[in-house]
């Protein structure tokens, strides 16, 4: 535990901003929607962690695919997946862990797979999948009433509902990473988390090594102790915290860009 502390003292990139497709997501959408957490901002928070490769990411922005404060337009989007596709590049965000849609489901019980779909026309079914996942009432609630329960109840019906809906394209390492973006970007506080992805792969080998026989079941707690025990001296959000946890392995290996100061 000292040691995970001491490499955080010494870390250069500190801050879920401090990483560079974080700050250039919050110097082109930071005020978007009146700076307020809308269905919107969220498909756009989705969207960005999935392509956000340099050229990618514009292109489906300047074919007008997320107009602010409105809902996605859908041929624009469409649209713009195919060009990506079609330019023969990668695509998709260089994330850690797959998040590529195997299987759909309509109502929940009955699932397709996606083999006889090409890779453009599976990513716009991944994200109309996503937007129809994401839960208007509850995220309203939220907005108008931002607290540790109306956080939970936004929470659990969101991943339920993409549960239900897809397999393979969103999980808890995906819904870590929004919500690295609704925080950093102030649409939600961390005086209201009371629920988080800790079963995001990337947690397992420092929780296991930092809590070693701790049972999965309180791994939040967890969480939570640790955070306040490194947070206070680097005004840490929690989300940024559990970055550190993750990337803890390969700070110590060299593998970032701070690593050069240890």
């Amino acid at each position: 535990m000292q040691g995970f502390k001491d490499r955080l003292g010494r870390a250069m990139l500190l801050r879920v901003a401090d990483t560079a497709d974080t700050r250039a997501f919050l110097e082109d959408h930071a005020k978007d929607d009146g700076e307020v957490c809308t269905p919107r901002f969220m498909m756009i928070c989705m969207a960005y962690r999935r392509y956000n490769r340099a050229g990618v990411w514009e292109t489906i922005i300047d074919a007008g695919a997320f107009p602010c404060g409105q809902e996605p337009v859908w041929d624009k989007l469409q649209g713009a997946l195919r060009v990506v596709f079609e330019g023969g590049g990668p695509v998709l965000s260089g994330v850690y862990y797959p998040s590529t849609l195997r299987s759909y489901s309509v109502d929940g019980i009955n699932w397709s797979g996606v083999a006889g779909l090409d890779s453009a026309a599976r990513e716009f079914l991944t994200l109309r999948i996503l937007w129809d996942s994401i839960p208007r009432q509850e995220l309203a609630d939220y907005v108008s009433d931002p607290s540790r329960e109306t956080f939970a109840a936004w929470y659990d019906k969101f991943m339920g509902n993409s549960g239900m809906r897809q397999k393979g394209a969103f999980g808890e390492y995906n819904m870590k990473l929004i919500l690295d973006l609704l925080l950093c970007s102030k649409r939600m506080r961390d005086e209201h988390i009371s629920r988080w992805p800790i079963h995001c792969p990337g947690y397992q080998a420092p929780m296991r090594t930092l809590f070693p026989g701790m049972p999965k079941k309180h791994w939040y707690t967890a969480m939570l102790w640790l955070h306040r025990e490194v947070a206070p001296r680097h005004n840490l959000l929690f989300a940024e915290t559990l970055m550190h946890l993750c990337w803890d392995k390969r700070r110590q290996a060299g593998a970032l860009k701070d690593s050069a100061a240890h």
